[in-house]
């Protein structure tokens, strides 16, 4: 599958100037095994490499890099960036990488890669544009062959596990002077890709509310697990598969601060009085405010019957601020290893406070906006219980629904995830759930039972119809 030649190094369809010719008498032939392992509950992501040669012209290599935005694809392409530098360029190099994603790279989509500069690559455009370098670099061609099949990919294996524990080192992705070119070619340019390679060359000034709020929910993130993330964990927390997309977006727009509420007001003429709370005697509100501390029926009563619900899966309740709502979607996801044991109530938990803290933006807008302040249409306690009620069921209903493996394929939420996330609530106790329980009707009935009083007598079918007009608002 992987068994594809690049190209000579002395071709210029690479868009590289032409180097010396190959050396005129034979070099041996070397293999190179890489392999790379991630570095489980670290507050930096760091990934272990290691490389192995056959014969004796080569020592065996293993490192550690360690960077905000660490991946296995980072990894293995140090790995092969640090293989290229360490082979002589006159030696034909044949490769045996476990990262499929970076052998495709520079086969199969090589000549896209070449033609945008690399800018696909995203931030890894830097080394990706290194290495492409190397490999011209050398005289005789360079060869990719599967990993398994490799005779030393068990010894690669062992050394990425060793290169775990070692003191990080940094990947200088320096090029080849006669080498460095940048931006694209003129011969596949278009008003498109120039546009995109100006964007991508820019760099956009960070603004002052979202570092704030980054600071907030690093800060509260740190507090809770005792490790603290980087921003970039922060953003690729928000896209996790747990949090419901509406309220991924909300949860952007909220560390952004994109939301026209309070200050933003006082500098709107004959809009100033939209700056203020008038619940809680003229407060200038704030997302603080809202969330964490307003008066106005929703806030706190949302907030008693999360903190219900968690104690009854027996966690931990904590009162909720501005930061930890942030970096809800980071709940267990930087803790340390004693803290991870139960992913079931960590994934639980990013459900309860994003969605707790959704519900009550929305019901903030309908109050401010939709019914313009007036008390007389303020949503009842009745209410709001069966709106809270509507939405925890209409998420378990999606996690069921997700378990589907023909239907939703990679993106299937094991059945494991799905039973240590609402078993504790739908069955509490020390007594086994019944086999199976998820397959039957009327299950979710189970989950108020001994909570508060029951919301009108409404049944589970009103119930996720009022779960489905709620999320409709929300997108």
């Amino acid at each position: 599958m992987f068994q594809r030649r690049m190209l000579p190094a002395s071709s210029t369809r690479l868009g590289y100037p032409p180097l010396s010719p190959p050396c005129p008498y034979p070099q041996p032939k070397v293999w190179v095994a890489i392999a790379t392992r991630m570095v489980p509950r670290q507050t930096v992501l760091s990934c272990g490499v290691g490389l192995v040669f056959t014969g004796n012209l080569y020592p065996a290599q293993r490192f550690r890099i360690e960077v905000p935005t660490c991946s296995n694809e980072r990894g293995a392409i140090s790995g092969l960036l640090s293989a290229l530098r360490t082979v002589a360029t006159d030696a034909s190099l044949v490769i045996a990488l476990e990262n499929r994603a970076v052998v495709a790279q520079f086969t199969k989509r090589l000549s896209d890669n070449v033609a945008s500069g690399w800018l696909a690559t995203g931030t890894l455009a830097p080394i990706y544009r290194a290495a492409a370098a190397a490999l011209t670099r050398r005289s005789l061609g360079t060869q990719f062959v599967p990993f398994r099949t490799h005779a030393l990919h068990v010894e690669a294996l062992s050394q990425a596990n060793a290169a775990r524990s070692l003191p990080p080192r940094e990947t200088v992705a320096t090029t080849h002077t006669s080498l460095a070119l940048r931006g694209r070619p003129l011969a596949t340019l278009t008003q498109g890709s120039a546009q995109l390679t100006l964007i991508a060359s820019q760099k956009v000034p960070e603004r002052k509310s979202t570092v704030t709020n980054i600071g907030l929910a690093i800060q509260a993130a740190g507090d809770a697990a005792g490790v603290w993330p980087t921003p970039a964990r922060v953003w690729s927390s928000i896209r996790s598969r747990d949090i419901h997309r509406p309220t991924r977006e909300f949860l952007w727009k909220l560390i952004h601060g994109a939301y026209k509420v309070g200050a933003f007001w006082l500098h709107v003429q004959d809009h100033e009085d939209k700056a203020r709370c008038t619940t809680c005697g003229g407060t200038i509100e704030s997302m603080q405010h809202i969330l964490v501390e307003c008066t106005a029926p929703g806030q706190k009563l949302i907030w008693e019957l999360t903190a219900e619900l968690s104690g009854r899966a027996g966690t931990a309740w904590k009162i909720p601020t501005l930061g930890s709502i942030m970096s809800s979607s980071l709940t267990g996801a930087a803790a340390s290893a004693a803290q991870r044991r139960d992913f079931g109530a960590q994934r639980r938990q990013r459900i309860l406070i994003s969605e707790a803290a959704f519900l009550i933006w929305r019901l903030r807008c309908e109050r401010v906006i939709q019914h313009e302040n007036d008390p007389a249409k303020f949503a009842t306690d009745q209410e709001i219980v069966r709106r809270w009620r509507a939405t925890i069921q209409r998420r378990i209903r999606l996690d069921l629904q997700f378990t589907n493996r023909r239907r939703f394929g990679p993106r299937t939420l094991s059945l494991a995830s799905m039973r240590a996330t609402w078993e504790p609530i739908l069955h509490p106790g020390s007594d086994p759930p019944p086999d199976n329980w998820w397959g039957g009707t009327g299950f979710l009935v189970r989950i108020w039972d001994g909570c508060s009083e029951s919301p009108s007598g409404l049944n589970d079918e009103q119930l996720a119809q009022e779960s489905d007009s709620s999320s409709r608002e929300g997108a």
